[in-house]
């Protein structure tokens, strides 16, 4: 058994994080992306590898080197190429079952759903269509409202389920309108399982987890077993076995509790950057409280999170606002002003002159794909408006004063 301080958990959790390590877009450094339509994937890469501009994440995507897949938690995700399988798999075990159940309570059965399958691929053909320009196209009839009770569960018609239905067994594949991650607007292409892995992704719930936990702990460094599950969203009894199967070192945190550790991410150099984060880094979603990651006296303080609602440091799962990190410490946040054109940053104590300066020099690097090529506009998803993003800033600034 391994006995760690919390400050030394910190710097684990952001090596394993690859802060700095000037990796390529390919691996999609730092673990899966959410993409919820806004610029928050490029600042997360730009935090891996520094200096990062938005053409190569781009040039990725149009190349199809990485990609956009609903995986874990029903949430969609920018992933390596060779993860693609993996992740239909994996959404698929989780929601084929209730939604191919919900559509039948409102009277849409599989002979429906097959119909509607085949004549959306025969729209799609050899180009890429949005979902709105597969929809237009379909014969009269085919796409029906599904009433109160389809409504209530989610299903307005029955036209979407058929294209998730087809995703899943990897008939079409969804890209980005324009290869751009700051988008919700999404294209379909005809495919085959094949070229998007599904061939030779696991189809076991037991394999599942098995490689859910190998790439989990990789990027959490240092992780319980609830915070695997909770991430994943799977069974406790297949996420144990997963675990059993990795060779992972038994750690106490004092003041926290037991966790497991990657070897390789337990041990290795300090790093002194200061990184500015975006708001659901992986650095803090993948802990169950990322509150561990901010001095105990600052647990309390309040954040904006989604959809105007209030959450604390110790209840930041869902906040929109951005965390400055310092040696895996969360020290303060930070927010782009659109309005003056600059970086705004605050730490929740006064800094040191070190850290100070190991700011500035990561805000000037962070500038080119601020300005030149997210046109001075920082929005964090696909509903976050201007006056959201105002209040942000204002809120950075109010903590300097």
């Amino acid at each position: 058994m391994r006995t760690l301080t919390l400050p030394e958990a910190r710097v684990i959790w952001a090596r394993a994080q690859r802060l700095g390590r000037g990796d390529t877009v390919d691996s999609v450094p730092g673990g899966w992306s959410r993409a919820l339509g806004g610029v928050d994937p490029y600042l997360a890469m730009a935090a891996r590898a520094p200096g990062l501009r938005r053409a190569a994440v781009d040039q990725a995507l149009a190349d199809g080197r990485v990609a956009v897949v609903p995986a874990v938690r029903g949430c969609i995700w920018l992933v390596p190429r060779a993860d693609l399988g993996l992740c239909l798999r994996v959404s698929e075990a989780q929601a084929r079952k209730r939604l191919v159940r919900e559509l039948g309570q409102v009277g849409v059965d599989a002979s429906e759903m097959a119909a509607m399958g085949e004549a959306a691929l025969g729209v799609i053909g050899d180009g890429a269509l949005s979902t709105d320009a597969i929809r237009k196209a379909l014969p009269d009839g085919l796409v029906r409202t599904l009433g109160a009770d389809g409504k209530k569960k989610g299903h307005t018609t029955n036209f979407p389920s058929a294209l998730r239905l087809l995703e899943w067994d990897g008939r079409i594949r969804r890209v980005l309108d324009g290869h751009v991650v700051d988008t919700t607007t999404y294209l379909w292409t005809a495919t085959t399982p094949d070229p998007v892995g599904l061939i030779d992704a696991p189809t076991d719930p037991q394999a599942q987890a098995d490689e859910l936990a190998r790439r989990f702990f990789a990027w959490a460094g240092l992780a319980s077993l609830d915070e695997f599950v909770g991430w994943a969203k799977i069974g406790k009894t297949v996420a144990k076995k997963a675990v059993a199967g990795l060779k992972l070192v038994d750690c106490t945190v004092q003041g926290v509790g037991e966790m497991l550790g990657a070897p390789e991410a337990l041990d290795g150099a300090d790093d002194d950057s200061v990184y500015l984060l975006s708001s659901q880094d992986n650095l803090l979603s993948l802990r169950g409280s990322p509150g561990l990651l901010a001095d105990e006296r600052h647990q309390g303080r309040q954040l904006q999170g989604i959809g105007g609602r209030k959450v604390s440091v110790a209840t930041a799962g869902w906040m929109m606002q951005r965390p400055v990190v310092h040696r895996g410490e969360w020290i303060g946040l930070w927010e782009w002003d659109r309005d003056t054109q600059e970086i705004v940053v605050a730490g929740f104590d006064a800094p040191s002159s070190e850290v100070v300066a190991a700011c500035a020099s990561t805000c000037a690097g962070l500038l080119p794909l601020l300005i030149e090529d997210l046109g001075g506009v920082a929005r964090a998803n696909s509903i976050d408006g201007e006056a959201s993003q105002r209040k942000r800033a204002a809120a950075v600034r109010a903590m300097l004063a």
